[in-house]
């Protein structure tokens, strides 16, 4: 449940991406993956209320703080709903300002732009459903979250095709699919906790300012974990296109929607769970179960891990034409692909130290550790692949690269 909570953003993403690709073209997939920086902001709210609130909440559930817990959930509600407005405020008045600044420009700009206003509305309850579905977990409600999950994607799916064969409304249509599903998704879950929840209910009167500096304490590094891959996307994405053009950025975008939509939902489902399960260890001062708690993770992650690159490399080429590859492009789309979700291997182990780290309030480890891995190894990689294939160009500016 937890892993599908992170995982929605970028499963609805996934599922626009497979209908854009077959139906709007390689255009249209690439501007999507102009959007991806922004999607991580979003994703980084998210995941600063989320995470912050689950830790802290674990805490108090740990030690009996009932009033606490109640204080730390309604003020991440209240956070959600801030730090939601301002986004959709954002995107619905200044799309086309976002689009320049993710780096696009003409058409592509225009498509960007129209995605990201369709969107806007996403932004609020993609926040709000990150942050509560894990609740509903937390209160034994894993029916009710499961049948939140499995109606966002449903109608994620069914808008999106509505969209393609019969409203025709472009990458607007795309964005508003999103938009729909994502708020009937939360509705389905917000009566749960006007009464029938054991552990929390909506108080507005139980907003704490001090909740608010705790709840971004400990979920600081989640979001700065999005800050790096907001980095590294919008250096990644306009080099592609001076490099390779539209296509090598509908590679990129089908390549990054997998990576997403399946390294990080696992990594986040876990590493979710754990922050959770951690901080109640903590709370609790069970330190004999803290200690079992990292095997217990590699246990989990590794094979996950391992199963899902396999099948991803092994299906690299289906994958890529079911997502509208043009079959003159197919290496390169291939290429992509495997070599791209290759980080499910060294990121069994950020997530082991990242977790740990977390429960423990360790801000500075795992900040420089999510610096090194997200960020910093990536773009020195991809840099110096960069110039090889400028030199490899020069030297046979007639052969293809």
């Amino acid at each position: 449940i937890q892993a599908l909570a992170v995982g929605l953003p970028a499963m609805t993403t996934l599922v626009s991406s497979f209908i854009i690709g077959n139906v709007l073209g390689s255009s249209a997939l690439a501007s999507i993956g102009f959007a991806g920086p922004f999607m991580f902001v979003i994703s980084g709210f998210s995941s600063l209320i989320s995470v912050g609130a689950q830790i802290l909440c674990g805490k108090y559930l740990g030690s009996g703080n009932d009033d606490s817990l109640k204080k730390a959930f309604n003020t991440a509600c209240v956070m959600c709903f801030f730090f939601g407005s301002l986004l959709v405020l954002f995107t619905s008045f200044f799309p086309s300002t976002l689009a320049e600044l993710l780096g696009t420009s003409g058409e592509l700009k225009a498509m960007t732009s129209d995605y990201i206003r369709g969107y806007s509305l996403c932004c609020l309850f993609s926040v709000f459903s990150a942050t509560l579905i894990p609740f509903l977990q937390l209160d034994c409600a894993k029916i009710l979250s499961t049948i939140s999950i499995v109606t966002l994607v449903a109608l994620n799916i069914i808008f999106n095709l509505l969209n393609a064969f019969v409203f025709h409304l472009g990458m607007y249509g795309v964005g508003l699919a999103s938009s729909i599903s994502s708020a009937i998704s939360v509705l389905i879950c917000v009566p749960y906790f006007a009464g029938k929840s054991k552990l929390f209910s909506f108080e507005i009167k139980s907003f704490s300012l001090k909740e608010v500096k705790r709840i971004c304490l400990f979920g600081i590094n989640s979001a700065i974990i999005f800050l790096w891959l907001t980095l590294r996307d919008r250096i990644f994405v306009p080099t592609l296109m001076s490099l390779g053009g539209t296509v090598a950025i509908s590679a990129f975008t089908i390549a990054n929607n997998i990576s997403n939509s399946i390294g990080c939902t696992i990594q986040g489902g876990v590493q979710g769970t754990c922050n959770l399960v951690s901080s109640i260890l903590v709370g609790s001062k069970d330190v004999e179960s803290l200690r079992k708690l990292p095997g217990e993770i590699s246990k989990t992650i590794t094979p996950f891990f391992a199963l899902c690159y396999l099948i991803v490399f092994a299906l690299a080429k289906p994958i890529a034409l079911a997502f509208g590859a043009e079959p003159e492009h197919i290496a390169l789309y291939v290429l992509a692909i495997r070599y791209f979700n290759f980080w499910f291997f060294p990121t069994t182990i950020r997530t082991l130290g990242v977790t740990i780290y977390n429960s423990l309030n360790k801000v500075k480890t795992t900040g420089v550790l999510n610096f090194l891995v997200l960020l910093a190894y990536p773009v020195s990689v991809y840099f110096t692949a960069k110039q090889k294939i400028i030199q490899a160009k020069k030297s046979n500016p007639e052969e293809k690269h």
